[in-house]
């Protein structure tokens, strides 16, 4: 049996030859290496006819990604590195080109022939650290030479100087059959669909067949055609006779009815005829004569394009027929059990899972780029067609367009993942990539969302399901909205690129195991079991164990990619064989007698793949297996064939650093999961040399006393987010009742949580039109504008650095020069100001230029933020509080050795949360104080089991107190306290949520120009909102004069005329409507005012009574 020190070692070298994002990286490189080629390839050539005889061909050929260059603005060309492309706001791209050969033909004669080599079609955003990128191959120490931290993962682009991640999308798996029940206002009781799609070309539609409630009304829903079409019509205008149903769906016994009432419904017996039933519902108006050739265009082509338009029809017969097969056996069985209870007919199916993971597919950043490039390059394409018949010159076509290099750019700095007015566009796929903390980057790098509305009621699709398991973490999703919608991978899941289903195909067919499909009888035999690659029928086999070995072993034997799954589905009797990409795998223990094969200490990852020790599997075929969680699984009485590397595994990136979490409740680890995003830490090594646009860094972050060993292997220790404090835990003054807590002010003044806050204000000095010029220089005295302080700036007009900068102190002087067409020359200042959230020191000036040549500036704003009350802490085992009180050391709690606590927080806290992995964190970390040796804290491992009766036999022997607890004196009054105390260092962080960042308050400031009421938001000063409940509220208790003083006087108060004989608005002496002296003077808000103008404006006469 393998210790975990053996097995931590094994889960080392994973993660030494796969870093915790090669998902995306590996994704990226296949899209590059084979996926833009196969692309380009759909639409290698275009044909035009210029006129008569003369025909000119366009033919692509070989792509090329070059290296990301910088192209300066005095043409000089090299290669430039993410740090730059991050500080200059540029896209870190790489030219698109492509090998094009041109043939212009005269009556069937070669006239001109023309290659090109290379020519540049675009540019495509390269991803950090890929094979493209310039950083790719180089070592450590070079990396960090160019300005990068060497813990970064990379897998994210940078797109006009901002990082920005590809989040992975989940859907549907295509060419899959799927029987669902319909809700019960629908008229069908269940529908069997398919969404075909085809890998060569990326069309797909949507084959359903449906069944009524009264278990009759069998029909297709066909592409192109609007009505739906009942069966036995869709089968006889296929070819096939009307007694031939029965022998082409061959469902089960049971399920005679069903095919009765299909031949039934049919009604037609001639293949015309079918024919013309189908066409006479087609989307558009088709002639009567033309009506059988559209409906047999669309039979032929348009159903089922995942299986090519070379497909035998039989095939595609036999995939409409098992529509119906399976929806019938569902249905049926459904029905029965209903009747009969819930066992009374186990061989009939039922409904498929449409949450299972086997069902699922992911499409990472190298597929999202590629179906991205295939819109843009397929409109390029439609662009230059008609350029090229007027002058047939490709390459001037090439040159008008900049179709691809703007797509990308548009897609990728929106999110909005499409080409517009020709396909889905999706939301959100391109976000801005999180840099809080490095927790966040990870976890960022590693999400995945279902691109469906947060809003939806659904709550299926947000359950955790239990084939998830070591797939998506169980923890790390959002509250609210988002839950179960926004989801982690797990540690040791990975997703798979893809291979050629040819490839495996040929290797299939010549096994003598596999029956080829001449006719229909075939399937009638029960015993017959169907073989299916990628949704393709490729033929039937007797003896479905037998193939199935000899596959695995061909897959062992890596004949077979290993990537490649195959899988057997006992219910419907078939055999799945999985070589697409976007499925889900993860490495596990293969067992030999229900033993793990010994290992020895010096093998590498590889070495152990390639021996089969340790071999990936995807959901599909894991159905197949038994899985063993742990070693000590195998001794259950019945055979293993898998076994996990480590129950630890299943979690995801947050969740791996929460020590002890197998002794705390769930939702406290999805709290932290979350919570572990928002600490301050260290985000970066590079920190110094980067100029993000708002960062925290904590002073004084520390390794934690307590550690899993999965989070040493991400990095953690390097880029730690929080600090070892002293926590008590008792009742203290009532400053820390509920979730609040009380913090040592000595421990602040030594440098406790302190957290120093980068801002980074940006500006880019540019020409906006031809009359209009910006400049970067301190402006004159005239220009000056009277609430702007200008002493702080330097002779070149940019602040200095070291100076300390408050509200309207100038950061950067502009003016914007304006030429008019009559000669004139106006000036005027647009000085870059500091907001009031940028007081600080300036850290750094950066002055450089944009690839394309304009002066831009970085002004990089230091401040420091020192824990204050109401800020907000967290321990990792998500024990959140706010600050309550700041207590000086001689009013704190001590012990009989003069230790006195830097933290507080409230004993209820503990069994309310049930956090007991805190207290097991407490115990340990004071033993760890003794012996001055790390813990190790990885949950399901031997530090976690019978772990507190482990720490407290070590405390024993060392003649401490086993539980932690300590006699203490009250600060103010030194008097000893009755219960002991329990007290140790424990691992506390502190949280993005800074009171200063949140408070607001103002007395009077800026009011809107419309109608003169005060601006609302912190962020342009403005006033707190007083909405109906709040004036509701200030009714039930009478406060009419703080009502008025609020709402009107504090507001937008106005006086206005009045005239009391005409009661209409008025002059102060006359009125001017009835001419009438006798004029009153009322207050009202400025808004009332202005709807009486508006009502006015509308012919509406408004009388204003001011008696």
């Amino acid at each position: 049996m393998l210790t975990d020190n053996n097995l931590f070692k094994i889960i080392k070298e994973y993660f030494d030859a796969r870093t915790f994002v090669s998902h995306q990286l590996e994704s990226y490189n296949h899209m590059i290496t084979h996926s833009l080629q196969k692309i380009v390839e759909e639409e290698s050539t275009v044909t035009v006819t210029i006129k008569q005889g003369v025909v000119y061909t366009v033919e692509f050929g070989q792509v090329h990604i070059d290296p990301p260059k910088m192209h300066e603005e005095d043409r000089t060309v090299r290669n430039y590195d993410p740090a730059e492309a991050r500080l200059r706001n540029a896209t870190y791209e790489g030219a698109l080109s492509i090998d094009i050969s041109t043939k212009l033909t005269v009556a069937g004669i070669i006239k001109e022939c023309e290659n090109i080599s290379k020519y540049t079609i675009g540019h495509i955003p390269i991803m950090v650290q890929s094979c493209k990128c310039n950083l790719y191959g180089k070592s450590e120490a070079e990396r960090i030479k160019s300005g990068e931290c060497s813990e970064d993962p990379g897998g994210y682009f940078i797109i006009r100087g901002k990082e920005r991640v590809l989040v992975t999308q989940e859907r549907a798996a295509y060419n899959m059959i799927g029987v669902h029940r319909q809700k019960s206002q629908s008229k069908h009781a269940y529908i069997a669909e398919v969404r075909s799609m085809s890998d060569t070309t990326g069309h797909s539609v949507l084959i359903q067949a449906k069944i009524g409630k009264n278990f009759k009304d069998i029909c297709f829903s066909l592409p192109y055609i609007n009505t739906e079409i009942p069966a036995g019509v869709v089968f006889v205008a296929l070819g096939f006779k009307i007694e031939d149903i029965p022998q082409l769906i061959s469902a089960h016994e049971d399920c005679g009815e069903y095919i009765s009432t299909i031949v039934e419904e049919c009604g037609v017996t001639e293949q015309d005829e079918a024919l013309e039933i189908i066409g006479r519902h087609a989307m558009h108006v088709i002639a009567q004569d033309k009506r059988a050739a559209y409906a047999s265009q669309i039979l032929e082509n348009e159903i089922f394009p995942h299986m090519g338009v070379i497909t035998h029809g039989l095939e595609r017969t036999i995939f409409l027929a098992t529509l119906i097969k399976k929806l019938i056996e569902t249905t049926e069985g459904e029905r029965r059990r209903k009747e009969e209870g819930a066992n009374a007919v186990p061989h009939l199916r039922p409904p498929d899972d449409r949450d299972n993971v086997a069902n699922k597919r992911f499409e990472v950043a190298g597929v999202l780029t590629a179906s991205l490039f295939r819109s843009l390059f397929k409109r390029l394409v439609r662009s230059i067609t008609p350029l090229v018949e007027k002058r047939p010159d490709v390459k001037i076509a090439l040159d008008r367009f900049n179709t691809i290099t703007q797509g990308f750019r548009s897609c990728f700095s929106t999110g909005k993942w499409g080409v517009q007015k020709n396909s889905y566009v999706r939301q959100g796929v391109s976000q801005v990539l999180s840099r809080l903390t490095f927790g966040a980057t990870l976890s960022h790098l590693r999400r995945i969302v279902i691109p469906i509305g947060k809003e939806g009621k659904n709550t299926q699709i947000r359950q955790l399901h239990g084939s998830q398991i070591f797939f998506i973490c169980l923890f790390e999703t959002p509250e609210g909205h988002s839950s179960g919608i926004v989801k982690n991978f797990s540690l040791s899941c990975e997703v798979t690129n893809g291979v050629p289903a040819s490839l495996v195909r040929e290797i299939v067919e010549n096994l003598p195991q596999l029956i080829s499909i001449a006719d229909i009888s075939v399937l009638t035999e029960c015993a017959n079991t169907r073989v299916y690659i990628n949704g393709n029928i490729i033929g039937i086999t007797t003896d479905q164990e037998e193939l199935c070995r000899v596959l695995r072993d061909l897959r062992d034997k890596k004949r077979i990619d290993t990537e490649v799954s195959v899988a057997y589905d006992d219910i419907d009797n078939e055999i799945h064989i999985a070589t697409d990409g976007g499925r889900l795998i993860r490495p596990l223990f293969h067992l030999e007698d229900n033993k793990i094969p010994d290992i020895q200490g010096d093998e590498s990852w590889q070495e152990l793949i390639e021996s089969g020790k340790i071999r990936y599997r995807d959901p599909a075929e894991l159905e197949n297996n038994v899985v063993a969680m742990c070693q000590e699984n195998l001794s259950q009485p019945w055979n293993h064939n898998l076994c996990e590397l480590h129950p630890s595994l299943m979690m995801g990136v947050c969740a791996s650093i929460i020590p002890y979490q197998d002794h705390s409740q769930s939702p406290r680890n999805c709290y932290q999961s979350a919570m572990g995003k928002q600490a301050l830490g260290i985000y970066a090594l590079s920190n110094q040399v980067r100029s993000d646009t708002i960062v925290h860094m904590l002073d004084n972050a520390q390794q934690p006393l307590t550690t899993t060993r999965i989070a040493t292997f991400m990095g953690f220790d390097n880029l730690p987010s929080g600090q070892n404090v002293m926590v008590a835990i008792l009742a203290y003054t009532g400053f820390n009742q509920e979730d609040s807590i009380i913090i040592s002010k000595s421990a602040i003044d030594r440098g406790l949580f302190r957290v120093t806050t980068y801002k980074t204000v940006v500006y880019l000095e540019k020409k906006k039109g031809q009359n209009y010029q910006e400049k970067i220089h301190c402006p004159s005295g005239a220009l000056r504008k009277k609430f702007y302080n200008y002493s702080k700036l330097g002779e070149d007009g940019i602040v200095k650095v070291g100076q300390k900068v408050n509200k309207n102190d100038v950061l950067i002087g502009k003016t914007l020069k304006h030429h008019s067409k009559s000669g004139k020359t106006e000036e005027k200042d647009c000085s870059i100001v500091a907001k009031s959230n940028e007081a600080g020191i300036i850290d750094k000036v950066i002055i450089g230029t944009t690839p394309e040549g304009f002066k831009f500036v970085r002004v990089k704003i230091r401040l420091t933020r020192i824990p204050e009350v109401g800020d907000k802490f967290a321990s990792r085992a998500a024990q959140k509080g706010t600050c309550g009180a700041v207590y000086s050391t001689e009013d704190l709690p001590f012990t009989m050795d003069g230790i006195t606590p830097d933290l507080i927080i409230n004993p209820h806290c503990i069994p309310s949360r049930m956090t007991i992995n805190q207290l097991i964190e407490s115990l340990g970390n004071i033993l760890t104080t003794e012996t001055g040796v790390r813990r190790d804290a990885t949950s399901y491992s031997d530090s976690s089991t019978g772990i507190v009766e482990k720490i407290q036999e070590q405390l024993k022997i060392r003649g401490l107190n086993p539980n932690g607890l300590h006699r203490m004196r009250n600060g103010f009054t030194g008097e000893m306290m009755d219960a002991e105390i329990y007290m140790g260092p424990t691992y506390y962080q502190r949280l993005k949520h800074m009171v200063s960042d949140k408070m607001h308050a103002r007395a009077h400031g800026d009011v809107q120009v419309l109608t003169r009421q005060p601006l609302e938001g912190r962020s342009r000063e403005g006033g707190l909102r007083f909405g109906e409940m709040e004036r509701d509220c200030m009714f039930s208790h009478g406060s009419t004069a703080f009502l008025k003083e609020r709402l009107l006087e504090m507001s937008d108060y106005f006086e206005v005329d009045v005239c009391d004989h005409c009661h209409q608005l008025s002059t102060p002496k006359q009125c001017v409507f009835c001419g009438g002296d006798q004029i009153s003077r009322i207050q009202f808000p400025y808004a009332c005012k202005l709807l009486f103008h508006e009502l006015q404006a509308m012919s509406l006469k408004i009388n204003l009574l001011t008696a």
